[in-house]
């Protein structure tokens, strides 16, 4: 004895087969993404991220490509997350590359300003401690203050052009 389906069973069957394909398909493939991606990795290569923040670079490089190969086997969600991932690694990238040619640079500076403390210093004499002036009082054209320094009678350095002082005051503003 053959039984009839009721009507209603028969529409619930077809309609949960078209959606359980619908969800297979996962939909649409992520073009925006996987170029926003794409776009964000061209900018951490222009960034110089390959030289400062190759980690950074290398995960982008690889989750992109991992979304191309989930596109090509149709897991379109798949593909939209690791491209996200992607975009989301290649945009830390140029940062963390800024951040290290800006270290690189002030160890660059500080180096050089070293350099040329050294050069300044008579020879067999110490460079000054950071933040320390070069010339103290009576050794530089100026005082501490600003106003020129002289020197009083018999005072003057050994072989110096200035003229005996006694007729002016110590310090001249």
């Amino acid at each position: 004895m053959v039984t009839a389906i009721p009507w209603r069973a028969k529409y619930a069957a077809i309609a949960g087969g078209l959606l359980a394909l619908a969800s297979c398909s996962g939909g649409e493939p992520p073009n925006t993404a996987l170029s926003q991606a794409d776009l964000s990795v061209q900018r951490a290569v222009d960034a110089q991220a390959q030289t400062y923040a190759p980690v950074e670079l290398n995960a982008a490089k690889t989750k992109l490509s991992d979304a191309r190969l989930a596109v090509q086997k149709e897991d379109y969600d798949g593909a939209r997350r690791l491209a996200e991932d992607a975009e989301s690694q290649a945009d830390l990238a140029p940062a963390r590359a800024n951040a290290a040619a800006s270290r690189q640079t002030t160890q660059q500076l500080e180096q050089t300003q070293q350099q040329a403390r050294q050069l300044q210093q008579p020879s067999g004499a110490a460079a000054p401690a950071a933040g320390t002036p070069a010339y103290t009082a009576g050794t530089a054209p100026y005082a501490n203050d600003g106003s020129m320094l002289t020197y009083g009678p018999g005072t003057a350095p050994a072989g110096s052009p200035l003229p005996p002082a006694t007729a002016l005051p110590s310090t001249v503003r």
